[in-house]
């Protein structure tokens, strides 16, 4: 378009007319050019959008109206001859004017109606007819307005050609090959187009469809024949469709008999698996059977290791009381027992300890059958708060008085008081254990001053 419409102000220069010589300063016509090409890109560009309102074909009217007359005011200054020229406002303002208001009449008419099916022809030949006139109305209005003076002064002529008779056809023809090779590249690309949406529908096509020439080989097939058939389009290409269709059933025979042998192959693998299964079973059973022996030989190994209780923790005497009870630092510490939400409950044993001497655990209801206490044992442990991962052990409560289910515990090692200041007691095998394992009862902290007499 931009060329066009360079070439049209060209053409129509060839038919003005003066009685002095004219030449054309080649580097301010090409500058034209450029103006006549941007400015129609510009338009073209703002009315390719996929909506247009009057605001946007009016903008692009701006554009293209005003690079046209850009284009013809600047290829004007290019002229070199003696002469003046001067230009009637008025004119050069109708001019103008004519130039937007023709082409926004061409572009209202082909862009603002494209998406209506009926009379796209004619109004493309009308759109065509009126910019073509808004070039022609501009240039002649453009013309008139102007008026040249002759002088004495010689103009410059450097980089200066004259247009001669021969710069008719050369225009001509320039401009016809351009039009023809846009108006090809554009078939062609409307063309590639339509193919690429042919194949696209063919390869997307719900049935099975094959192209045949007159020999009746194939010369396409779609997904879907690939599908259902079972041929790759290359291994289908050039053979006909008796062919595949017998080597389909053949191939399905084939399918038939490999399945076949595929589900022998997997019942006889099923039975293998039941035989290993039942196997692995057995093996389970004979696992669980050796460790539960294992479980009873480790008891009786681990009842074998428990220390025999200490005479000291068998009783307590008269010898005993007189000690506690004539004792000056003696301290008398109640056993609480505490639930699981961090309350405590009634008193469940008493602690009478002397430093370094004797120390006396009473505790009550340990044997206790809601619980499952009835067949353990119930063992003391001794430590120091700030080490309470080596507690030592200070031996097992003896039933006391059944009738008040209340046990009793001596532990009379003055180097083991040494080492200890809180006590707890932990329900154990009835032999007792080397380390507590079992859960906690009773729990006393022995760091309190002397409390009796």
């Amino acid at each position: 378009m931009g060329i066009s419409t360079w070439s049209m102000h060209y053409t129509g220069m060839l038919a003005f007319r003066l009685p002095i010589p004219m030449e054309y300063y080649w580097p301010t016509a090409f500058l034209s050019y450029l103006a006549s090409f941007c400015t129609s890109a510009l338009g073209l560009f703002v009315v390719s959008r996929r909506k247009m309102g009057f605001v946007r074909a009016f903008t692009a009217s701006i554009f293209m109206g005003g690079g046209v007359a850009a284009m013809h005011y600047t290829a004007m200054a290019s002229m070199r001859l003696r002469a003046v020229c001067h230009y009637s406002p008025a004119l050069v303002t109708i001019s103008v004017v004519l130039a937007i208001v023709f082409s926004l009449m061409s572009l209202w008419l082909m862009f603002l109606f494209r998406e209506e099916a009926l009379g796209q022809f004619p109004r493309k030949v009308a759109s065509a007819v009126l910019l073509g006139a808004a070039i022609a109305v501009m240039h002649y209005t453009g013309m008139a307005s102007a008026s040249f003076i002759p002088c004495a002064e010689f103009p410059d002529l450097s980089h200066a050609l004259p247009i001669s008779a021969l710069g008719i056809p050369g225009i001509a023809v320039v401009n016809l090959m351009i039009v023809v090779v846009v108006l090809l590249t554009s078939l062609a690309d409307r063309l590639q187009k339509q193919k690429a949406l042919l194949d696209e529908l063919f390869e997307q096509a719900p049935q099975a469809v094959a192209l045949m020439g007159v020999d009746h080989r194939i010369l396409r097939v779609n997904k879907e024949f690939s599908r259902v058939f079972g041929y790759s389009s290359q291994e289908a290409l050039g053979r006909r469709i008796s062919e595949l269709i017998a080597g389909q059933e053949a191939r399905e025979e084939e399918k038939n008999q490999e399945l076949a042998a595929a589900k022998s192959d997997v019942d006889g693998k099923s039975k293998q698996v039941a035989e290993l299964q039942t196997r692995v079973e057995n093996a389970v059973a004979r696992t669980e059977e050796q460790r539960r022996t294992a479980d009873e030989l480790e008891a009786k190994l681990e009842t074998a290791k428990q220390p025999p209780p200490t005479p000291e923790s068998q009783g307590f005497n008269d010898t005993d009381a007189k000690e506690l009870f004539g004792a000056r630092d003696l301290h008398i510490v109640d056993v609480f027992d505490v639930d699981t939400n961090g309350e405590t409950r009634r008193t469940y044993g008493r602690v009478y300890f002397v430093e370094k001497k004797l120390l006396i655990f009473y505790a009550f209801d340990l044997q206790d059958k809601k619980h499952n206490r009835a067949a353990a044992g119930f063992q003391a442990w001794g430590y120091r708060e700030a080490n309470q991962n080596k507690p030592e052990s200070l031996g097992l409560f003896n039933l006391d008085d059944s009738s008040l289910n209340r046990w009793v515990l001596k532990v009379s090692n003055p180097r083991v008081l040494e080492r200890i200041d809180a006590v707890y007691v932990t329900l154990e095998p009835p032999a007792g254990s080397p380390s507590p394992r079992g859960r906690k009862l009773l729990y006393a902290n022995l760091v309190v001053p002397p409390n009796h007499p």
